[in-house]
């Protein structure tokens, strides 16, 4: 609970009213093509090896929304800043940290990020993800994904 407390004391955020959303906790800054991201209360991120997972979710502008997996080498602490240990891991057999809470199409898609899993790729603070398009990088460059990526570092053991 005082995770979620803090969480929410971070974001400044409003919490979906709908009872199917009621778990979801949009971040009030807009990313640079006007989305809006949200984060799950549900889903604790998870550091291991220098990578950080977790779940958030993009509401785009024409109100479509998408829930995604992301890995992200930008958290020491509870800053937000590259951890060298990243930059030691190979996915060779051990792959990206599967959280205790991720089932099917999530374990999917840490799997799908694992092999991608290289901290060279991002010259700056983001994450990589999973989409359509394959595995693409998320620069952390707009008020809305610097939000996101804060708070995961705050809340990720």
């Amino acid at each position: 609970m005082k995770k979620l407390t803090s969480l929410i004391t971070v974001l400044g955020v409003v919490v979906a009213s709908s009872p199917a959303l009621a778990k979801t906790i949009w971040v009030k800054q807009k990313t640079n093509d006007g989305s809006t991201l949200a984060l799950f209360s549900d889903y604790q991120p998870v550091r291991q090896s220098g990578w950080t997972v977790f779940k958030y979710g993009i509401k785009r502008k024409d109100g479509s929304i998408e829930e995604r997996m992301a890995a992200t080498p930008y958290c020491l602490g509870n800053k937000v800043k590259l951890n060298d240990s990243a930059l030691n891991f190979s996915s060779g057999g051990k792959g990206l940290p599967i959280p205790n809470w991720a089932q099917g199409a999530e374990s999917e898609q840490i799997g799908i990020l694992s092999p991608k899993a290289d901290p060279s790729t991002l010259s700056s603070p983001g994450w990589i993800v999973s989409t359509s398009k394959g595995v693409v990088k998320v620069n952390a460059n707009s008020p809305g994904s610097k939000q996101v990526l804060e708070t995961v570092c705050s809340l990720s053991n």
